[in-house]
């Protein structure tokens, strides 16, 4: 699975909580893959909770926004996610 990030006006949490929110809202709209939806929510929310994006933010100044930065959440066949930060795949640090 693979979805952009629109990270022009805000840092990649920014834009992660609104891809949430927005996925939620469209969940519940009728019609739609609820099946694909229900996969993006949950990968969405399993960043929200555990990626450090203070790390994230620190490490890469692109996330911290306000660039056009080609930005894409994506997962592997086993379901880890990656984010794509043009062209180059980066494991989120998951806080502990």
């Amino acid at each position: 699975m693979l979805f952009k990030l629109d990270i022009r006006h805000h840092c990649i949490e920014t834009a992660v909580k609104k891809l949430y929110n927005k996925s939620i809202s469209q969940y519940f709209k009728t019609g739609g893959d609820k099946e694909k939806l229900e996969k993006k929510i949950d990968i969405l929310k399993n960043l929200l909770e555990k990626c450090d994006f203070t790390y994230l933010r620190r490490t890469h100044s692109e996330l911290a926004g306000h660039c056009r930065a080609n930005v894409a959440i994506s997962t592997d066949a086993e379901n880890r996610i990656t984010i794509v930060l043009n062209g180059q795949h980066i494991r989120p640090y998951i806080a502990k």
